[in-house]
């Protein structure tokens, strides 16, 4: 069980996250390019995703089943990318 003051630390981690992501969403409302960028750079990752798979399986058509890890992994690409730390990065596997 959690102390309280590791309780304390959560929700005050909490606030300053959701903080930061109301100033991100306003942000995104706000500025049409950079919303633009943030799409582009999501589309991105899963055309990235989709070449790679069809080169390493050597698929010229792609399944519900294919889409839907092609899609996956550009979701992880993506969020690691976003996050990029340089000691956990993983990259396209």
């Amino acid at each position: 069980m959690l102390a309280l003051e590791d309780h304390v630390k959560f929700f005050k981690r909490k606030t300053k996250l959701e903080k930061s992501l109301a100033v991100f969403e306003k942000s995104l409302q706000e500025h049409s390019d950079y919303f633009e960028t943030w799409k582009a750079n999501i589309a991105m990752s899963f055309v990235d995703a989709v070449d790679n798979y069809k080169r390493k399986t050597k698929k010229k058509r792609l399944s519900r089943v294919d889409i839907h890890t092609c899609a996956n992994k550009a979701a992880e690409n993506f969020l690691w990318m976003f996050i990029k730390t340089s000691k956990n990065y993983k990259g396209d596997k």
